[in-house]
């Protein structure tokens, strides 16, 4: 049970890193890196706090108004 669970959440992952690098124009070479990230025991915690730093980098230069 415990296994079809983690397959399940993978494949949730890979469906919402399609989705994320489909909408934020990534190119090929970064999908393929969040997803090897996400093979790597801890690599998706790296990949967060760098996608949390563009995104806070994002907003910084996003216009007021």
């Amino acid at each position: 049970m415990a296994g079809s669970a983690h397959g399940l959440f993978f494949l949730l992952f890979v469906s919402a890193l399609f989705r994320a690098a489909t909408e934020r124009d990534w190119p090929r070479r970064r999908s393929l890196m969040a997803l090897l990230a996400s093979l790597v025991p801890g690599g998706t915690f790296a990949l967060d706090r760098t996608l949390k730093r563009e995104i806070e980098g994002d907003a910084g230069t996003a216009p007021h108004g």
